[in-house]
């Protein structure tokens, strides 16, 4: 398993391209596959080889290519309490860049558990940010994707609509409890560890 990080934007969202033994994962597709593959340097086949899109939650500035993808496979997922973010133009944020957007790709509601390809993943359930938002937890490689629950030095906002400072605090205790080396990929800034952000996120 390899993980390609793809930033985007002013707010510098990442998506984040997981190489797997049958191909790949889509994990926040806040770009579109020409920039990803031009700026990745992986093969023009990546988009024949796309086996999901995972999303760790509905802003609109992790999921605004979504459409694009979901031209490459079916198996795009979401939390099904993201829906009212998704697909309310307020909630997900468009209305900020001027762009109100809903989305016409059809989800699968986030099991607990997910197996695609070599890759066992285990959903946690981390609200606060957003109702519905998930860290993708790939535990024997201590690979974290934190979306914009945690990030290095920080974590996500709780004033957006929707969010639940409360339930960001309750999420974020979840986490630390994962092996102090487990790698994290946040959806913002640069990549960090849980014990990294233990000893000096405020936050934590």
């Amino acid at each position: 398993m390899t993980v390609t990080t793809v930033p985007y934007g002013p707010l510098g969202s990442n998506m984040y391209i997981i190489s797997l033994k049958d191909g790949y994962l889509i994990v926040d597709p806040s770009v579109s596959p020409d920039y990803a593959i031009s700026r990745s340097k992986l093969p023009d086949s990546l988009r024949s080889e796309v086996l999901a899109v995972l999303m760790t939650h509905g802003h609109y500035d992790h999921t605004a290519c979504l459409d694009e993808w979901a031209g490459f496979t079916d198996k795009i997922y979401i939390s099904s309490d993201e829906t009212k973010v998704l697909n309310e133009p307020l909630n997900n944020c468009s209305y900020l860049f001027d762009k109100p957007l809903k989305f016409s790709s059809k989800t699968i509601d986030l099991p607990d558990e997910l197996t695609i390809s070599d890759a066992d993943i285990k959903v946690l359930r981390t609200p606060g940010h957003t109702p519905g938002s998930v860290c993708f937890f790939f535990e024997k490689e201590k690979v974290l994707f934190t979306g914009d629950t945690l990030f290095a030095g920080s974590v996500g906002r709780s004033d957006l609509p929707l969010g639940d400072y409360g339930d960001l605090m309750s999420s974020l205790k979840s986490l630390v409890t994962l092996p102090d080396d487990t790698i994290c990929y946040p959806g913002h800034g640069f990549r960090t560890s849980i014990r990294t952000e233990k000893e000096k996120n405020p936050y934590l």
